[in-house]
């Protein structure tokens, strides 16, 4: 099964993503650690990674640089999670990698259009 990380400090978030996620077919890691996630990812590189900005340890776009300096780090899906708005940070996180943005809060078409697949359809990987 395809898998996707999903690395916020919010349990709620996680909950509606991972759900959400879930449904579209994904098996699915969650995390609210920064240091997890990055345990996580080098243990087996997930296909698609949900990134909160505001991640500690280490920081949210830290993680997504890092995530993109491996060698298997071009394969994966990465989306950040924000709530800032701001142009100049959402540039930053485009910079670092991030192939999408979900600017919070967000629902199941969302989360699927940003990963690629159509509204409704479930990930076949």
């Amino acid at each position: 099964m395809t898998t996707c990380l999903i690395a916020d400090a919010s349990a709620a978030t996680r909950s509606v993503a991972t759900r959400i996620v879930a449904d579209l077919g994904f098996d699915v890691i969650g995390t609210g650690d920064g240091a997890e996630a990055l345990a996580i990812s080098q243990t087996a590189m997930p296909d698609a990674v949900l990134l909160a900005d505001d991640l500690a340890g280490p920081e949210g776009l830290d993680l997504l640089q890092t995530l993109r300096e491996r060698a298997d780090g071009r394969k994966c899906r990465i989306v950040l999670l924000s709530t800032c708005r701001e142009p100049a940070r959402l540039g930053q996180a485009l910079q670092a990698g991030a192939d999408d943005i979900i600017i919070k809060p967000f629902d199941a078409h969302i989360i699927a259009h940003k990963l690629g697949l159509p509204s409704g359809r479930r990930h076949e990987g």
